[in-house]
């Protein structure tokens, strides 16, 4: 764990080096945006710890199944091969590399693990780098609120991901009619990478809404009534799994109310959004890039909250976790100008966000990395 802190400390003080070389320009969220150079290692280093590790979450599913879809694609002429998505197009052209090695040992996998990575991190850090308050404390945050390790599990939804955050310029652009068929665009096209990406279509236009008004009210309160009345709304729900490519979850134990998520998920998602309360007219001066920001962490806790019944919602916020961390760093911005750098409110919150970062982050200790040493040895849970 203090390597990957020290590692995240040394991108943060690197990205600060640029923070007063920027050429003026502004982003729709009304930031200023960094030195491109500012991007350079944060990407390299944080792509280079995803894309070579050999465990954590479906990591090691994905490398085994790799080792059959390879001898399969050996077997079978292009146009016979059963790439009807865009993962297995991903799985086909992964296979036409030459398998990485270490010490003589073939990495079996390695190449797929690594280009998911690259297709969700680079978006993901060209958003926080452009449209973020401040490019070191969105670093930070990727690690506090867990977003980046659990980037590791559950590889085809947020190589989807990656994809929608592509169209980042249509979520904030102030012109709904001009964006949506953008916007609507990528949701598409990342719905053949992993079809439930076709929820943020809705999303769009729901987070539109003006800030705290009565429609993100009901969005919560729907949430919330969606678990008081679990037993009554949610077998009705599973039940619709069936038929379909997602009937094995509404057939298995993982949908029972044991695999809920944490509350504590639940209270560092909803917590900041009382100082976005207090201070909604500093987001309402970036017009409805701010809406959209606070409606879409809104989203995010209500989903959050359907998610204490069962861990399965959990995987709708994947879309989120991004927006939420632009969220986050407008939301200590504010304080920071509202209250100063010093003040508890702001030293508070850093610190609170560090210890949940280390609950998040617990598992790290089990990773394990193809090139470096430290960490190739070390048992694991997978």
């Amino acid at each position: 764990m203090l390597y990957f802190i020290a590692m995240t400390a040394a991108c943060c003080f690197y990205v600060l080096l640029f923070r007063q070389t920027n050429d003026g320009r502004r982003s729709l969220l009304g930031n200023k945006v960094p030195n491109p150079l500012a991007l350079v290692l944060p990407v390299i280093w944080f792509t280079f710890i995803s894309g070579y590790r050999k465990n954590v979450g479906d990591t090691v599913f994905y490398r085994y199944s790799y080792v059959g879809y390879a001898e399969y694609v050996q077997s079978k002429p292009i146009f016979e091969l059963k790439t009807n998505t865009l993962f297995g197009w991903v799985q086909y052209y992964a296979t036409q590399f030459r398998e990485l090695e270490y010490k003589g040992e073939p990495q079996i996998g390695q190449m797929l693990i690594l280009i998911v990575a690259i297709m969700f991190l680079i978006p993901a850090f060209v958003v926080l780098y452009r449209y973020s308050e401040s490019f070191s404390l969105a670093i930070f945050l990727l690690l506090a609120t867990g977003t980046y390790f659990a980037s590791m599990n559950g590889i085809r939804q947020y190589a989807a991901t990656g994809l929608l955050l592509l169209g980042t310029h249509f979520f904030f652009s102030p012109d709904m009619r001009k964006a949506a068929p953008g916007f609507i665009a990528f949701a598409l096209l990342a719905s053949m990478m992993h079809s439930s990406a076709l929820v943020m279509i809705p999303v769009f236009f729901v987070v539109r809404f003006r800030a705290f008004s009565k429609v993100t009210m009901l969005v919560l309160l729907g949430a919330a009534g969606a678990v008081l009345f679990s037993g009554i709304v949610m077998p009705s729900l599973f039940d619709s799994l069936q038929g379909t490519d997602y009937e094995v979850y509404a057939g298995s134990n993982w949908l029972s109310t044991e695999h809920g998520s944490s509350l504590l998920r639940v209270m560092a998602s909803a917590a900041p959004l009382y100082f976005a309360y207090r201070f909604r007219d500093r987001f309402r001066e970036i017009g409805v890039g701010g809406d959209v920001l606070i409606n879409s962490t809104i989203l995010l806790v209500a989903i959050n909250i359907m998610g204490l019944y069962n861990w399965i919602f959990v995987r709708l916020a994947i879309y989120l976790y991004i927006y939420q961390i632009l969220f986050l760093c407008k939301v200590f911005s504010v304080i920071k100008k509202e209250y100063g750098a010093s003040s508890p409110f702001y030293l508070a919150g850093l610190l609170l966000f560090c210890i949940y970062g280390y609950y998040m982050n617990i598992g790290v200790d089990d990773y394990r990395n193809v090139w470096l040493p430290n960490f190739r040895n070390q048992p694991h849970l997978y």
